[in-house]
């Protein structure tokens, strides 16, 4: 995902370090940020932004801080270098930032990553249904219809990802919901993904290799 992710960051270059931002000193304190305000954005660690990402918008951080410091929490994001805030948290932040609204290359950039970053987790052997699950409810909480991104898990060589994702929300698609708490943060897509695994194409499949009644 080099590439990609140099795309990002090269479509954010124009916005500058800042100089301060606002910050409630109980979520980012003094010492917290002064690694923000002087370190080279590359340079910056999951342990440094781990407060930022989680708090941004809420005690912490303006719209023009966070494009600049984005491309490094979106990086880290994607390399699974965060213990916290999980992608869903990362993500949900866009819409907080009234991304609808942002520059067509910045959004391309970004949803660019994203999709590489599915089809790379869809790649690899050891994901399973929660992997799935996380990552489909982070692009849940940014895009306007999050399922185009689940067609792939339709090919042939995916479908023991669609089983797995199937099983991981079982009992939460009982319920006609999904497993990760953060869908309740938009409940738009999370029944549209509900919608989407109780097509036809995806019961006879269910049914014909696996035997499940959905």
């Amino acid at each position: 995902m080099y590439e990609t992710i140099a795309s990002v960051y090269e479509a954010f270059a124009s916005y500058s370090r800042p100089k301060d931002f606002p910050a409630c000193q109980c979520c980012l304190s003094v010492r917290e940020k002064e690694p923000l305000l002087r370190r080279k954005l590359m340079e910056l660690s999951a342990d440094e932004l781990s407060g930022y990402a989680a708090d941004v918008f809420l005690t912490v951080g303006t719209v023009q801080d966070f494009k600049y410091f984005f491309p490094r929490i979106l990086d880290l994001s994607v390399n699974e270098k965060f213990g916290w805030p999980d992608p869903q948290v990362v993500l949900g932040k866009l819409r907080l930032a009234d991304w609808d609204h942002w520059p067509e290359s910045e959004r391309a950039a970004v949803i660019n990553l994203l999709r590489e970053k599915f089809a790379r987790l869809l790649e690899d052997e050891n994901t399973d249904g929660s992997d799935i699950d996380k990552w489909v409810c982070a692009l849940g909480r940014c895009v306007p219809d999050v399922t185009p991104y689940l067609e792939p898990l339709l090919e042939e060589a995916n479908e023991n990802k669609l089983l797995s994702f199937i099983e991981w929300s079982w009992s939460a698609l009982s319920k006609g919901k999904l497993a990760s708490a953060f869908w309740e943060e938009a409940p738009d897509n999370q029944q549209r993904v509900v919608t989407w695994l109780n097509q036809p194409r995806v019961k006879r499949l269910l049914s014909e290799k696996y035997g499940m009644v959905f």
